[in-house]
């Protein structure tokens, strides 16, 4: 049953005395990412524990005649569906019982709780279609036989664009947080809103004059503690009414996950026991029930009587991750590392369907049954994959259980999508007759089904038995295009690199292309072989036509760094323009360490008559222990003549520093050593010679995977002067690119899914000097700092301090680099201008999904259909030296981490390499022969081991060629489920000082409620 059936919402209801309306939201998600998949206290036995309590002192108060009702929303794909089901079936059981007898409702979730502002248009309506009614029958209709169509995004995250879409499924309102501490999703994107308008329904749009659809402000646990205690906050609402004219009804919508703690009484002493903000969901419900004005309600049922009062607009990208967007989600390292496949799944889907418009019918069926059909397809994997707890918000890493299935899943989406291209490229190939003369026959297909003609770069694998120093490259209609080859020399004496084909493609279009190897440098072009077409003088739509913008012009200093950017009369370089650094802790505090740049000079490897090639080399050195650890950066620049844009291939190799740390609270338990140390990562920090005022802000254009283009003014010092600097912002989902601009100017910043991607890669850091204000853009890194403040909103703020010292979404990301390697590509181009021109960003659209290529025809005949199988015919064909066998080191970080009937074990790679595989023995302690398990990863389960035993567990490497390196020392570890770990006895962790603040401003509410009691009618 739908309870709300047609997009016009009722109109407001006239009654003879104003009453504030309180919905308790409970989110409930049990797939973590702080936690794991065992069902004790590491895993979702939280989450049983309190909803079990939730319900029992919900049933206790209608035992008693309180009339309680109750908000709840579900993902369906691994709560409704796997867990509950299998662990706590009592759950749906009751919650059912409850919506059927009219005192709850359950609300919409993502199906599969995922990114939901990083989704296609196909996956976003699968999700919020699947989350009503699904072929499992885990929707919310399925399970529990009625449902109000609001949907409450995972984390809060919203785009432009999603409403149409969501009106189109049925969806008649969204729940977004309106708070006043960061765990809310657009507090400080709009000016604050007036009570009226602060708790009640109202209309939401992302655009200006766009689409529109119900928005229901959600408040959570925080602000209650910000504003005093839930008694008093009601009590001050009702001042407010009591002071209006015509006092309208008010809605207190709370909404928070229903794993928390807090929803449950703290156990405290009894001369404690009258202190708010002490006993959760039974403080609220004795506060509700004292007052005949107060009364709860459903959000179905307060909508269906309330027409919204008032609009807001925001155009900024949502999330109640920390700074109020991506930050938790998009910046870490392993974050990355998953999206990066999934990415290169929608990648390979993209190329697969391109290609498909071109075989026969069954090929073609056989393509899209890889892709979309059955729950083993890519695109069912893709949506398992893009559960944000995949991601974060647990930071600087997710729990070790989480990110090993994670892993798991985003591998098995990219491998399945690319099967279907490989099946599409044979089907393909099979048809397509070569043509005599060339050295190699590719065919390269456009996969953009949008957009315009773009002006791109096609980089492909080649290998050629002697030595060749360039390559022409021609099409079928006998077209040249300007190539450029990038080759070294082998062993035996053949050559391999890429060649760079710059091309001008218009949306699925496809080019037959024939490439002719030239002698060394200087010789004659090959017979027969077209010369290179001047891009600044071609025309028609076969070809690069780079003259219509400006050339941008790239200058580097002696140390190798990029000073200059100039694009016509405009220079977009600060002097600070790329100056990578890295924030570590050191025993005087904080420091930042920069990069020292070393020039290497032209690329030796180029030929340079098409392009301009230049290597930049940098460390960053961390005094760590007495020793020096050194991160190396490597900065490929590749630059076409007469080109808007340049290329940039970064190559980060983060140095390793010793992990002693271990994060276990109350929502973390990670199961992994740290190093805290690390604050900062900016491999590659841009500072574009861009500046703005209050009056001007600086803006920022951003493209998202509905295909919508977007913008938002860095205006937040007009909403709160404090936000005026801001030490961390990512409110720009980025499919592809994002631009900055002050009107007259902009830099536009793309990345490319074919090498490392992310789901808003830009990270960016504004400050405000003299009234100017100025931007810093960091790909692939994270910055961190001071959250932004919500003062404009009232409250003590002390909700603030808590989550920042104990919120495990507001830690540095920087611990996630340790160690690791990142090979990112970008393209920098200057504009001029406002909004990036339609060609750039069909560029930078060509760049982020490059063309699929399939080699037709080439020295290594049927072994290599496509680019990674031409890179493996390289390398398996390139003399290697022979690796010596010598012993490893014993592996580092290792950590056992014991739970009910198992143990898990994590470690790092020995400091020789990674290139292992590692062997596992443990044994009970009173025992003296060894178990033992092979295993290929850095990480192992053991389970049927007995509770209560204590168990010792060691590890070592074994080398490709059988070598057994050194075992780490023996770790010991008694197992047993996982014990609870409640709020009261984390909030002992706080310091003295905040204690002693949060006692006082409870004891002040409690006081002054009272004495407003007495005055409130």
């Amino acid at each position: 049953m739908i309870l709300v059936t047609s997009h016009a919402w009722a109109s407001e209801a006239h009654t003879t005395e104003a009453k504030i309306y309180v919905v308790l939201g409970f989110h409930a998600n049990f797939y973590h990412s702080w936690r794991g998949d065992t069902p004790d206290e590491a895993g979702f036995g939280t989450d049983i524990r309190v909803v079990r309590g939730i319900l029992d002192i919900l049933e206790r108060a209608r035992e008693q005649g309180i009339h309680v009702r109750a908000s709840w929303d579900f993902d369906n794909l691994f709560t409704l569906e796997s867990i509950l089901p299998r662990y706590a079936p009592d759950i749906i059981a009751r919650v059912r019982s409850r919506v059927a007898g009219g005192l709850d409702e359950v609300i919409v979730a993502p199906y599969n709780n995922g990114m939901f502002s990083a989704m296609t248009a196909e996956e976003m309506r699968a999700v919020v279609r699947w989350a009503v009614r699904n072929p499992w029958g885990s929707g919310v209709a399925d399970v529990f036989g009625a449902h109000t169509p609001v949907l409450r995004p995972q984390e809060y995250m919203f785009t432009t664009g999603t409403i149409p879409l969501l009106r189109q499924e049925g969806i008649q309102g969204v729940v977004l947080a309106y708070s006043n501490y960061p765990f809310t999703a657009f507090s400080n994107f709009v000016p604050a809103l007036p009570v009226e308008q602060r708790f009640h329904p109202l209309w939401l749009q992302t655009e200006p004059n766009g689409p529109r659809i119900l928005l229901l402000p959600a408040v959570s646990i925080g602000d209650v503690l910000n504003f005093g205690s839930f008694e008093l906050w009601l009590l001050r609402l009702r001042q407010w009414q009591q002071s209006q004219a015509e006092p309208p009804d008010l809605l207190l919508y709370m909404n928070f996950d229903a794993d928390a703690d807090t929803w449950l009484p703290m156990p405290l002493p009894r001369l404690l026991r009258w202190l708010p903000n002490t006993r959760g969901l039974e403080e609220y419900i004795e506060v509700v029930h004292r007052y005949e004005w107060a009364v709860f309600t459903t959000l179905g049922d307060f909508s269906r009587t309330h027409a919204p009062r008032g609009q807001v607009l925001v155009r900024q990208d949502m999330a109640d991750g920390a700074w109020d967007g991506q930050y938790s989600w998009a910046e870490k390292f392993p974050s990355q590392q998953l999206w990066t496949q999934l990415e290169q799944s929608r990648l390979a889907e993209r190329r697969a369907m391109a290609l498909s418009r071109h075989i026969d019918e069954r090929a073609r069926a056989h393509v899209e049954a890889l892709l979309f059909e059955g729950r083993d397809s890519a695109f069912f994997e893709r949506l398992r994959a893009l559960s944000t707890t995949h991601f974060g918000m647990s930071t600087p890493l997710v729990n070790e259980e989480r990110q090993a299935v994670a892993e798991g899943i985003a591998a098995r989406t990219r491998d399945r999508a690319l099967e279907a291209l490989r099946s599409a490229a044979h089907a393909l190939r099979r048809h397509r007759t070569t043509r005599s003369g060339c050295d190699y026959q590719l065919l390269v297909q456009d996969c953009r089904t949008s957009g315009g003609t773009a002006d791109t770069t096609v980089r492909i694998p080649l290998w050629w038995p002697q030595r060749a120093e360039h390559v022409a490259v021609s099409s079928d209609g006998g077209q040249a295009w300007t190539a450029a080859w990038f080759s070294e020399e082998l062993a035996d004496g053949s050559v391999a690199g890429e060649v760079w084909v710059r091309l001008s493609l218009a949306p699925l279009e496809q080019h037959r292309l024939c490439v002719h190897f030239g002698g060394a440098r200087g010789s004659e072009e090959p017979p027969d072989a077209p010369a290179p077409t001047n891009t600044e003088a071609v025309s028609g739509g076969n070809s690069a036509s780079a003259g219509a913008a400006p050339a941008l012009r790239p200058a580097w200093d002696a140390a190798g760094r990029l000073v200059s950017l100039r694009l016509g009369d405009h220079e977009l370089a600060s002097s600070e323009f790329i100056d990578p650094f890295i924030t570590y802790r050191v025993t005087t505090g904080l420091k930042r360490f920069h990069a020292a740049w070393e020039d290497a000079g032209e690329d030796a490897r180029a030929d340079h008559r098409s392009v301009v090639r230049r290597q930049s080399r940098a460390t960053i050195s961390l005094p760590v222990e007495g020793e020096t650890a050194l991160a190396a950066i490597t900065v490929t620049w590749t630059a076409f003549a007469r080109a808007p844009w340049l290329v940039a291939d970064v190559d980060v190799a983060y140095s390793y520093t010793p992990k002693r740390d271990v994060l276990h609270g109350i929502q973390q338990k990670l199961r992994r050593y740290l190093d805290l140390r690390w604050v900062e990562v900016a491999p590659f920090p841009i500072a574009p010679n861009l500046t703005g005022t209050r009056q001007r802000p600086l803006r920022v254009w951003k493209h998202n995977w509905l295909g919508v283009t977007s913008v938002y003014d860095l205006d937040y010092a007009h909403i709160n002067a404090a936000n005026a600097p801001l030490d961390s912002f990512n409110h720009q989902v980025t499919a592809g690119w994002v631009a900055v601009s002050d009107g007259r100017k902009g830099l536009l910043v793309a990345q490319s899914a074919d090498a490392w991607s992310s789901p808003a890669f830009t990270p960016m850091r504004l400050r405000e000097q003299n009234g100017e204000q100025r931007l810093w853009i960091n790909p692939f890194g994270s910055y961190h700092g001071k959250q932004m403040s919500y003062a404009h909103l009232g409250g003590s703020g002390i909700a603030q301090e808590i989550a920042e010292r104990k919120g495990a979404q507001f830690r540095p990301n920087g611990p996630s680099f340790n160690g690791q390697r990142q090979r990112f590509r970008l393209l920098l181009a200057a504009y001029e201008g406002d909004e990036p021109p339609p060609a750039l960003q069909d560029t930078a659209a060509a760049f982020f999904y490059p063309p699929a290529v399939v080699y037709l025809d080439s020295p290594a005949r049927a072994e290599v259909l496509l680019p990674e199988d031409m890179r493996a015919w390289i390398e398996r064909r390139a003399t290697q030296s022979p690796q010596p066998s010598l012993p490893a080191g014993a592996p580092r970080a290792f950590l056992v981490n014991p739970t009910q009937g198992a143990a898990h074990l994590v470690w790092d790679p020995p400091a020789s390499g990674n290139d292992f595989s590692y062997e596992v023995e443990w044994r009970a302690v009173q025992e003296s022969n060894w178990q033992q398990r092979a295993v290929r990863a850095t990480r192992a389960s053991i389970e049927g081991l007995v509770d209560g035993q204590e168990y010792e567990f060691r590890v070592r490497a074994v080398s490709q060629a059988g070598t057994r390196g050194e075992w780490s020392a023996i770790e010991r570890a008694r197992i047993g489920a996982v014990p609870a770990t409640g709020f009261g006895a984390e909030a002992k962790t706080l310091e003295f000082g905040l204690l002693v603040r949060a006692f006082y401003h409870s004891t002040r509410a409690a006081l002054t409620a009272w004495w407003l009691r007495l005055t409130t009618q």
